[in-house]
């Protein structure tokens, strides 16, 4: 029996085509398997007829095929080669509905998320029904960056003189992950570690206690869009614009997507679409505009690794007299440029252990590790084993010229360049350094499957290249072993959005307190990356404009996250996890009140957005920051993260603005 949408949801006739479609299919199934046994069909496979006496079996003994097994599969094209796949039909009983669909797990998503959840119970919205949030992953566990990849601090440049601008979801998540016992201080300031494997589970509590229907192991591979017409694309293909032909009138409306799932394709049909994939996915198989900086200068991608077995006492003794600075960045291989307060500012940098296991012969100049004693094979159980038993060659010969492994490379791209240096993060009590941030590569597109495969080898490859150097060259790792590779690569570069009205957040907005009519929050003047840093300890904050994140020629969509309307130095902001947090509850708000008002994202109030927001607890100008700041000194907030009125440093502060 099929259950079929109702008159209230789609139009009759429509519904009647639909059913009819679907009984066409299932007869032409039938009757090609109402043969023999032996019938064939085009591809020489055999059709197999259930048998009768398998009717009277348990389930689970059963022999059971795909229903489309035999007839519904992709062929080859003899003449021209290309794959072509069948029309499919999903059917209703495989169709979700929802009024806001997110599609993305990470801090944008669940701010976008648990934001849209919270508008229907807002006096504003005339107490009406709560609206249906639907929040969709492809891995297994929600927190994106933070659980992927084990990038612990959302925010981690919270040094003396900061505002802490996003009272939001991104700050309630660090506070829900502290009362939990998930979190830590962060060693240089007062931002907050987020244990990652911990996260995954603060992320299921929030979703559950929200009500947001949660979907994982969902991965998004094509589109709706009106009435199921194709985007004019080419699958595979992207297409070049000029740029000038946003404002047409010509608009497209997404209506769901098409999702990949253990129970093979679903649908999910939509009244509102998030985009926080990172990658703009949805906004791509859209046909909405992007850009995409050349993989030769997109900012590189990172594995993080964690190890066990650490002597925090004597590594800290050995930072004590070690301090490294943001200085200290600025080398041949990350060339730093800051407005020069950053330069004497304590940071967890590593770069100089590195030279000197390249010297030692511990890692070879290229970053390539070196196959030595000392490289332990660690067994399932943790323990150490070496190979002298089963390698009778293990010699001073081998140990005076230890064999270099060759690292995975596509004929197809260029090799990658790999720089191993950087950051470490907090180290547990029990000697656990869960954020070793250490193997960059770089001329990676995170959109390109052979590109990516290269990455995620070769960065696993550098990590033990890097734990040789960490045992031989740093006090208190001398006995410490691998304790988790990141499960996907951290990415900071990909597409971004063309927005429609051409509403591009500049690096001078970023960098000199930029206001906008149509402020969703603000968020400190901190931009790492594309060899800049400048650290917040002004006090500086600028306003994120909600235009940014509204697609050219896709009605119902918008994104939050990386991926929106930037330039380099405005992505080197907007790409912390805080900001994208920024950008996820802005979304959020928007796309539930626009499905309130009945209106399209584009064309939605602003200002209903922006009183929804308030009352979430957002700040949306430093004016309103400079309130609460006020109102939290009277009331004695203990939970603000960092004292800094207006005793910070306004006056002759170094810009960075002429250098851009």
């Amino acid at each position: 029996q099929q259950i079929m949408p109702t008159a209230d949801d789609h139009d009759p006739i429509k519904v009647t085509k639909l059913h009819d479609a679907i009984l066409r299919q299932t007869q032409r199934w039938r009757q090609q398997h109402s043969s023999s046994i032996n019938t064939k069909d085009d591809d020489d496979t055999t059709a197999i007829k259930p048998q009768t006496h398998q009717r009277n079996l348990h389930p689970s003994q059963r022999i059971q095929t795909r229903p489309s097994a035999s007839t519904l599969t992709a062929r080859i094209d003899p003449l021209q080669g290309h794959v072509i796949e069948p029309p499919r039909i999903i059917s209703p009983l495989r169709v979700r509905r929802t009024d806001v669909l997110v599609v993305g797990g990470g801090p944008a998503g669940l701010s976008a998320a648990l934001s849209a959840k919270r508008v229907a119970s807002s006096p504003s919205v005339d107490n009406r029904r709560a609206l249906d949030v639907t929040l969709v992953e492809s891995a297994g566990y929600f927190g994106g960056t933070i659980t992927k990849t084990g990038m612990e601090t959302m925010g981690w440049y919270r040094y003396p003189g900061t505002r802490e601008c996003h009272a939001g979801l991104g700050r309630e998540m660090e506070k829900r992950a502290e009362r939990m016992g998930f979190a830590s201080k962060w060693p240089f300031n007062e931002s907050v570690c987020l244990h990652p494997h911990h996260f995954k589970y603060v992320a299921d509590c929030l979703v559950r206690e929200a009500g947001v229907r949660p979907l994982l192991h969902s991965r998004v591979v094509e589109v709706i869009m009106d009435d199921g017409e194709d985007c004019e694309r080419g699958k595979g293909e992207e297409e070049e614009t000029d740029g000038d032909d946003e404002d047409d009138g010509r608009f497209r409306t997404i209506r769901g997507v098409i999702l990949e799932t253990p129970s093979g394709r679903e649908a999910i049909l939509a009244k509102r679409i998030v985009d926080t994939t990172g990658d703009a996915i949805v906004a791509y198989l859209a046909g909405a505009p992007f850009r995409k900086t050349h993989k030769s200068e997109m900012m590189g991608v990172t594995t993080v690794f964690g190890m066990e077995g650490v002597d925090k006492s004597r590594f800290e003794e050995h930072v004590r007299q070690n301090q490294a600075t943001y200085k200290d960045w600025n080398t041949e291989s990350w060339e730093a440029l800051t407005t020069g307060k950053e330069d004497g500012i304590a940071s967890p940098y590593w770069g100089k252990i590195f030279e000197e296991a390249a010297k030692d012969g511990i890692i070879d100049a290229n970053g390539y590790g070196a196959i030595t004693n000392n490289m332990d094979q660690t067994s399932i159980d943790g323990k150490q084993e070496t190979n002298t038993k089963t390698n009778p060659n293990h010699s001073k010969e081998f140990e005076q010229n230890p064999p270099t492994p060759q690292t995975p490379q596509s004929q197809s791209t260029p090799n990658a360049e790999v720089d191993i240096c950087g950051s470490w993060s907090a180290i547990s009590p029990s000697g656990v350094a869960t954020n070793l941030n250490l193997v960059h590569m770089k001329h990676i597109d995170p959109t390109d499957s052979d590109d990516v495969t290269r990455a995620e080898m070769t960065g696993r490859h550098h990590v033990y290249s890097a734990m040789n150097a960490l045992r031989a060259k740093v006090p208190g790792f001398e006995n410490a072993t691998l304790n988790s590779v990141s499960a996907h690569l951290g990415v900071r570069d990909s597409r971004y959005i063309d927005s429609y009205g051409n509403h591009r957040l500049s690096g001078w907005h970023v960098t000199n307190e930029g206001t906008c009519h149509d402020s969703i929050g603000v968020f400190p003047e901190f931009v790492d990356g594309y060899n800049i840093l400048i650290l917040p300890t002004t006090g500086r904050v600028f306003e994120v404009p909600l235009s940014m994140m509204i697609p050219k020629r896709v009605d119902n969509l918008i994104l939050a996250g990386r991926h929106v309307d930037v330039d380099p130095i405005a992505c080197a902001a907007m790409r912390n996890m805080m900001a994208c947090a920024v950008t996820g509850q802005g979304a959020g708000v928007a796309a539930a009140v626009s499905v309130w008002e009945d209106t399209t994202v584009r064309e939605v109030d602003v200002r209903k957005v922006q009183r929804e927001l308030r009352k979430q607890g957002v700040s949306l100008s430093k004016v309103e920051l400079l309130e609460k700041e006020e109102r939290s000194s009277d009331d004695g907030d203990k939970n603000k993260i960092v004292g800094c009125g207006d005793g910070a440093k306004r006056d002759g502060t170094p810009r960075l603005t002429s250098k851009l």
